[in-house]
């Protein structure tokens, strides 16, 4: 993840997930399908793939209340049209797909804006 995106200050779930999204709706499929292969490669590697279970578990147990629910509701779509995808499970568009991607940033940043907390600053600006 750019770690532009995030900053030098305290980076909580939320930033991470607007960050993560902010990176995928950068991405080409070349970095698609290669994040798919290396996806692939880490299911046969058990060792490997701890500590990236690790990370969902911990970020998707931040998102479990309150309005963070319906951040967690717009990771887990952001994530399976990624894997739907970059797996050829489905054929979508590129057009398609910033169109998925855009509508969770914009409810988790609409989310963020009635909680008072401060998004990540080059958020909106991008498309």
């Amino acid at each position: 993840m750019n770690s532009q995106r995030l900053g030098r200050g305290p980076t909580g779930a939320v930033e991470l997930v607007l960050a993560h999204i902010e990176e995928a709706l950068n991405e080409d499929d070349t970095s698609t399908q290669k994040a798919a292969f290396l996806i692939a490669a880490l299911v046969h590697s058990p060792e490997k793939l701890k500590s990236l279970r690790r990370f969902y578990s911990e970020l998707l147990a931040t998102l479990r209340s309150g309005e963070m629910v319906e951040v967690r509701q717009e990771l887990l779509a952001v994530e399976g049209v990624f894997l739907l995808r970059a797996l050829g499970l489905a054929q979508v568009s590129q057009e398609e797909l910033k169109s998925v991607l855009v509508h969770p940033r914009d409810r988790i940043l609409a989310i963020v804006d009635m909680s008072g907390r401060r998004p990540l600053r080059e958020t909106k600006s991008q498309e």
